[in-house]
């Protein structure tokens, strides 16, 4: 069963995405530790911390991001799968989610719905895009082009 962001939003179950539970910011170095570990190619510390951060905040995008990448390594494609929708269930629109749940459907051979995770990314990548050259050109009052 899917999730609602705005409903599990408005009930309590997952914070915005721009709000941090108290005590949020002290775990960062723990954040960063992690992610650290993770671009160092050592996973299990890694998971380790990225664990212990969902312990205390479920909602953590980045552990959840970051877990569903360390699970699909390992060929959890299961884990791996559920890691990514929760991380989607806080930020929806973030493209490189996407194309990780593409990734991950397609080890799983669900082909159609890789194909679309990766189309919806693309699309979100572009608006993105457009976006940030229409900021850009708004600054510097030039046209953009469509």
């Amino acid at each position: 069963m899917k999730t609602n962001p705005k409903r599990a939003q408005q009930s309590g179950s997952v914070p915005s995405k721009y709000e941090h539970p108290a005590g949020h910011v002290a775990n960062q170095e723990r954040l960063l530790r992690a992610v650290e570990f993770q671009q160092a190619g050592d996973n299990p510390a890694a998971k380790r911390l990225f664990e212990e951060e969902l312990k205390e905040f479920p909602w953590s995008f980045v552990a959840l991001y970051s877990l569903a990448g360390i699970y699909d390594h390992q060929g959890e494609y299961a884990t791996a799968l559920t890691l990514i929708d929760r991380a989607l269930t806080v930020m929806p629109d973030y493209p490189a989610a996407h194309h990780a749940k593409g990734v991950i459907l397609g080890h799983l051979g669900r082909t159609n719905e890789s194909h679309q995770a990766q189309l919806h990314a693309s699309v979100l990548s572009s608006t993105v895009q457009r976006a940030d050259q229409a900021t850009n050109a708004k600054r510097e009052h030039k046209v953009v082009p469509r």
